[in-house]
């Protein structure tokens, strides 16, 4: 389903174009239904990818350095990458991760500043971001030595928003018409219609149990992989 097709639902059910398919309504426009349905898209997105993790998780390791604290990713940011698990090994005859919890830098220096009293068996991991935005992963404690593939990395890259007429969600189709759904529930809302707005949701919400009760992934509704014939790695790109 196409960006154009998607408003103009949009904009029969809440009233808001005339029969040329117009946007004629003063308080909703068409790029307001445009950021609803960004909004829900990406919501469902993630929902439907810590549902069936092979939709669009994906999960790359990195070398440890020694004394090395800050690990940064390429060319991302905090609003596109999602972390979903972040382990830790800091031997190199270690045969797991230790899952590392984020906190940030407010709570683990609340009361002591000194970054060498974390302990390995319960690391901490905290997001770093440089003068242009670029994000990155600050780990504690530090490793002592260099180990091979010792930090390891769940994570989701968020689709790009969109934007042309032609720009169609990466969703199977029937979680589509649950974004348009809910995106139907937000224009009543915008527009203060408070029980068409609660009639909406509520169908929504229906729609979107009735699908994840239901779905049986298939191949033809698996997504492509966000750039595909690049690499995935957040530290490689």
């Amino acid at each position: 389903m196409q960006l154009s097709e998607i408003n103009l639902k949009i904009g029969r059910k809440c009233q808001l174009i005339d029969s040329s398919g117009n946007f004629v309504d003063g308080n909703v426009t068409e790029a307001d239904c445009t950021s609803f349905v960004n909004d829900r898209y990406r919501q469902l997105y993630l929902k439907l990818t810590r549902k069936f993790p092979f939709h669009g998780q994906y999960s790359e390791s990195v070398d440890l350095v020694k004394d090395q604290a800050e690990y940064a990713f390429t060319d991302l940011t905090e609003d596109v990458l999602v972390l979903n698990y972040v382990g830790i090994k800091y031997s190199p005859t270690a045969e797991d991760y230790t899952t590392a919890r984020r906190r940030e830098a407010n709570l683990l220096f609340a009361s002591n500043t000194n970054t060498k009293r974390f302990d390995e068996s319960t690391p901490y991991y905290r997001f770093s971001r440089n003068a242009t935005n670029g994000l990155g992963l600050i780990i504690m404690p530090t490793p002592d030595v260099d180990v091979a593939d010792g930090l390891y990395v769940e994570y989701v890259i968020l689709p790009e928003k969109l934007s042309a007429p032609e720009d169609s969600p990466n969703l199977p189709e029937n979680l589509q018409d649950v974004m348009v759904a809910y995106a139907i529930a937000d224009v009543w809302e915008g527009k203060r219609d408070w029980s068409n707005s609660n009639q909406a949701l509520n169908r929504a919400m229906l729609l979107e149990k009735e699908f994840f009760d239901n779905y049986q992934p298939t191949a033809s509704d698996k997504p492509v992989k966000i750039g595909i014939d690049k690499s995935f790695n957040p530290f490689r790109r």
